[in-house]
């Protein structure tokens, strides 16, 4: 007796995708395989795709990646087929001829087609086609991709892409409750799929570009610290959306609270206390568990040194026994240190902290320090230095990296 086997898919994450991707475009441009990238809502599958891949793609021509198109439709507005491909309507057979009264039927050129084929003529023979939320689409949708998802054929309708583009498309699963429907097996066949899991190293690539992109820290360490400690035994993210429709936690979600709080944070009688309104207005976006997860976080940041507190005695001043709020500390020092005085004082209160973080924060903080040109120059930060230089350099490399 046969049994239905489950459906599995490749799982990575945005550490091991670009090794993954680079080996894939290493190959000659007519056999590099269209591939997806699948997983829950908010986990920067398309913002991947629009920013990470033109870089790899751009390293494997040998061209700027201001040389690299990129062409995005997003299917979840497709009304059916035709509204992709191309509509099939009535032309003459021999318009030169005007008594020749046969009726043939043609595709007209798609949309995007006219899209891609401008910035070709811009200069951008390399590019990227970006289907967007193709696990949305119907089946009819599906079909009708197929062609451009096959290398073999490499076209949209009767419209031929670019020898030099490839073709990326994102999607949620079918347990996201998203509308995702499952891929049709003729279209999967011809393409590669990888499933972005909310693993640790995913997250982890999350909280460096919100520092990067000076997303509120406050919220982003509530977040990582309680994705670790549990919310009511939980996961502070949401592995799959709901089917009740509740909100959840999600990397986007969270980034989109983090307005809200930077707000508050700027008022003047801004006290370290969420009112029960401001829990209520976090709720609304990323959940009730995880807006009561950042109240209490919150709640306890009094224990925290202020940034002129650890300037002034940094072997000295409040070390909080929480391992989030001494990861919270050390970021925010990264993010303010200005000058070679205060990365020093900066460096010696890392040295204070749980080992591992103590070595990615000072690993981040001297990438800031070579960039801006800070000199360190205490005893301590230099034997810190010399101890632990292997690591560091390794560290140093892999965010400069990923950044």
């Amino acid at each position: 007796m046969s049994r239905q086997k489950v459906a599995q898919n490749v799982q990575t994450d945005f550490t091991a995708l670009p090794m993954q991707i680079r080996t894939l475009l290493a190959r000659e441009p007519s056999k590099v395989q269209s591939f997806g990238l699948i997983g829950p809502a908010g986990v920067a599958k398309t913002t991947w795709c629009k920013t990470v891949l033109p870089t790899l793609l751009a390293e494997a021509r040998g061209v700027d990646v201001s040389d690299i198109g990129l062409v995005c439709v997003e299917l979840g507005q497709a009304s059916d087929a035709e509204a992709v491909t191309g509509y099939t309507i009535p032309v003459r057979a021999n318009p030169n001829d005007p008594n020749d009264r046969r009726m043939v039927s043609r595709k007209t050129m798609p949309t995007v087609a006219e899209d891609i084929d401008a910035q070709v003529a811009a200069g951008k023979e390399n590019g990227v086609f970006l289907i967007d939320e193709f696990s949305q689409c119907c089946g009819d949708i599906q079909k009708s991709l197929r062609t451009a998802l096959n290398r073999d054929d490499h076209r949209l309708g009767n419209y031929n892409l670019p020898e030099g583009w490839i073709v990326v498309w994102t999607g949620n699963r079918v347990q996201d409750n998203s509308g995702a429907v499952a891929m049709l097996a003729h279209a999967g066949n011809v393409t590669l799929k990888y499933e972005l899991a909310l693993t640790d190293t995913v997250l982890k690539g999350w909280r460096d570009w919100c520092g990067q992109n000076n997303i509120n820290s406050v919220m982003v360490n509530a977040a990582m610290h309680f994705q670790s400690e549990k919310v009511n035994g939980n996961n502070f993210f949401a592995d799959a959306m709901p089917a009740n429709g509740e909100q959840v936690a999600t990397p986007r979600s969270v980034v989109n609270a983090s307005y809200d709080l930077d707000f508050w944070m700027s008022q003047p009688d801004w006290n370290w206390r969420l009112e029960t309104w401001q829990v209520d207005q976090l709720a609304a976006g990323i959940g009730i568990s995880a807006a009561g997860a950042v109240a209490q976080y919150i709640a306890h940041m009094h224990e925290l040194p202020s940034f002129e507190e650890v300037m002034a005695d940094p072997m000295g001043c409040k070390l909080p026994d929480n391992t989030g709020y001494q990861d919270l500390i050390a970021n925010n020092l990264v993010l303010r240190v200005s000058n070679s005085e205060e990365a020093d004082a900066a460096m010696q209160y890392m040295t204070r902290i749980r080992p591992d973080l103590s070595m990615t924060t000072i690993s981040r903080l001297l990438v800031k320090c070579a960039d801006a040109k800070f000199m360190m120059i205490s005893p301590l930060a230099r034997d810190f230095q010399m101890k632990h230089h292997a690591f560091l350099a390794i560290a140093q490399e892999s965010l400069e990296v990923s950044a």
